[in-house]
């Protein structure tokens, strides 16, 4: 008698611990909605690299012998593209074009604007990688040619 004795005020403590209780919660605050740009979390190609440089690689061409391409990215997001189609005569060989890029949401890929044709590339350690028009990097055996390696 004495082990129930001493049973029945932690029996009867749990049971009403276990009780429900007939108030109604409270309902959430509402948090205030603020629209504010997207911002990776973490390290990205934006924040991490030191991308902003000259950019050097001789890319694949149909009717040349290939287009040496240098592409200067600056930190304030312009660029200076210049293309050299190799084995064409010196008129029609050399473009030049001065603009802006911007970056994607993740920080990783940028695009270079209409002048350029909306090019797209990945940021890599020292490293561009060109993309196609869907934005994926570009896949098979010339996969190694569509790369800018960093000059400087």
């Amino acid at each position: 008698m004495k082990i129930s004795a001493r049973l029945l005020p932690l029996a009867l403590l749990a049971l009403g611990a276990c009780a429900q209780q007939s108030r109604q919660p409270e309902p959430p605050t509402p948090e205030p909605q603020v629209s504010a740009p997207a911002v990776p979390l973490g390290d990205t190609s934006r924040n991490a690299l030191d991308w902003p440089g000259l950019y050097r690689g001789t890319l694949p061409c149909a009717d040349c012998q290939g287009i040496a391409m240098k592409l200067q990215l600056n930190g304030d997001n312009s660029y200076r593209l210049s293309q050299e189609y190799l084995g064409k005569p010196s008129t029609n060989a050399n473009v030049t074009l001065s603009g802006q890029f911007n970056w994607n949401e993740t920080g990783s890929k940028i695009t270079l604007d209409a002048k350029a044709r909306g090019m797209k590339l990945q940021v890599g350690e020292n490293i561009l990688f060109m993309l196609d028009d869907k934005g994926e990097r570009i896949k098979g055996v010339l996969a190694q040619q569509y790369q800018l390696l960093k000059a400087n």
